[in-house]
């Protein structure tokens, strides 16, 4: 693993000691790893365990692994293009029918979801509730964004609607509050205006 070492924190406890005057008291001990590589890791949370226990195909394992490994960092994203089935194919050793399925498996239960759901691309948000790479304030910041647009996706048709329009209106008024260029079209040739 490329990058430089670093020490981690792994724990506190209290632990009985001696004092320069002979008291034994109770004195906090740190206890630190050196970790060689790099500070970003990927980390399987706990949370995943429903999702776990419902999965029943070793290929769902597999890609689900697989997307742990080779999503981007602090980002939380992931593109299953057919160059990367390909490569799931050659690395987990199953095939294309076994991995459209994982995708739609994992989508199902909430794993992944598509990163632009108006249109039909193979880039995917990977839930940062279940697997995250990077740091921590970033994986926080977007487990929020997630619960949020979760909370949107569950609200009725009626409420969801206002809510939109409230958005549309909310971007028009910041789009209006842009300088206007007159006299000039896009190319920077003066128009007839």
């Amino acid at each position: 693993m490329k990058g430089k070492s670093y020490q981690k924190k792994v724990s506190t406890d209290v632990r009985p000691g001696i004092t320069e005057d002979g008291e034994l008291k109770n004195i906090k001990v740190d206890t630190y790893v050196t970790v060689h590589g790099k500070e970003h890791f990927t980390i399987w949370l706990s949370d995943l365990t429903p999702v776990i226990q419902n999965i029943t195909q070793l290929a769902d394992f597999k890609v689900m692994y697989w997307i742990g490994m080779n999503m981007k960092t602090n980002s939380g994203q992931i593109y299953l293009t057919i160059l990367e089935k390909r490569q799931i194919e050659e690395e987990m050793k199953i095939g294309q029918s076994a991995i459209n399925g994982t995708i739609a498996t994992l989508k199902a239960y909430g794993v992944i979801k598509p990163l632009h759901p108006k249109y039909r691309i193979a880039a995917f948000k990977v839930n940062p509730q279940f697997i995250w790479k990077g740091d921590r304030p970033t994986r926080e910041r977007l487990e929020r964004e997630w619960l949020e647009e979760k909370r949107i996706a569950a609200l009725p048709d009626k409420e969801r609607k206002e809510l939109e329009a409230v958005e549309r209106a909310t971007e028009a008024f910041e789009i209006s509050k842009l300088p206007q260029i007159t006299g000039h079209n896009f190319q920077g040739v003066q128009s007839a205006a």
